[in-house]
């Protein structure tokens, strides 16, 4: 497990193998991004960006978002690693599945 701002993200599959960066990139949503943009990425009716429709090519979009905010979203710099954001992306291109 690896301690994220009180939460535990899971560096192991349930199975006991190392974890692959979608998987840990879900732990991070769960713990950060959940709130607003809805349990596996389906927005709860809030203002929140439906990041299911995210495009792919635009990780640098993404990660700067992220890191500084936009709109209602807060930011998220000094709070993830490039590591994190790097899960957290591969997450978001499952499209919540």
């Amino acid at each position: 497990m690896v301690p994220v701002h009180g939460a535990d993200v899971p560096t192991t599959s349930g199975e006991g193998q190392q974890a692959g960066p979608a998987a840990l990139g879900r732990g991070l949503y769960l713990s950060h991004c959940m709130r607003c943009h809805g349990p596996d990425m389906i927005t709860p009716g809030t203002i929140a960006y439906d990041l299911r429709k995210f495009p792919a090519e635009q990780k640098d979009r993404f990660v700067l978002a992220v890191l500084n905010g936009k709109g209602a979203m807060p930011a998220w710099s000094g709070t993830l690693t490039g590591e994190q954001l790097d899960a957290l992306w591969a997450y978001v291109l499952t499209r919540g599945k």
